[in-house]
């Protein structure tokens, strides 16, 4: 769900309905309906979305959020509440992690010195490559 959440800031690249549409997937399946709940807004309110798509999601929302309130679970709120509070401080891209895709609040981290991305130090030390290029580690 955090690598989903992250991809609304390619709006430009991905087409945003797919962005919505695979982050409501991934929250509703995360048990974050707040969160699906955003997603589905999203959704319905895309200008560019023809008007069949449109009910279908609206008829898909009125089934989950019929049988489910849109709360996120605790484990799900805080990895969508970290991001949000992360984003409001200022950041406009935070940096991901390419090995688990959880976003890198830590100071510390390993990056790349080929393709100059970054990754938990944690995630590395098993590692005799980079997981997004694979390029020898030095």
């Amino acid at each position: 769900m955090n690598t989903t959440l992250q991809l609304r800031d390619y709006d430009d690249i991905i087409d945003p309905a797919d962005i919505y549409a695979l982050l409501a997937l991934a929250s509703c399946a995360n048990r974050a309906f707040g969160t699906c709940s955003k997603a589905f807004i999203k959704l319905e309110s895309l200008e560019t979305l023809p008007t069949e798509n449109r009910e279908q999601y609206e008829q898909l929302a009125l089934e989950i959020f019929t049988k489910h309130t849109p709360k996120d679970s605790k484990g799900a709120r805080n990895d969508a509440t970290n991001y949000e509070a992360l984003l409001a401080e200022g950041e406009s891209k935070l940096p991901t992690c390419i090995v688990t895709g959880r976003t890198l609040v830590d100071y510390q981290f390993w990056m790349c010195g080929t393709c100059k991305h970054c990754a938990y130090e944690s995630e590395i030390p098993n590692k005799t490559s980079c997981p997004l290029c694979h390029s020898a580690m030095s």
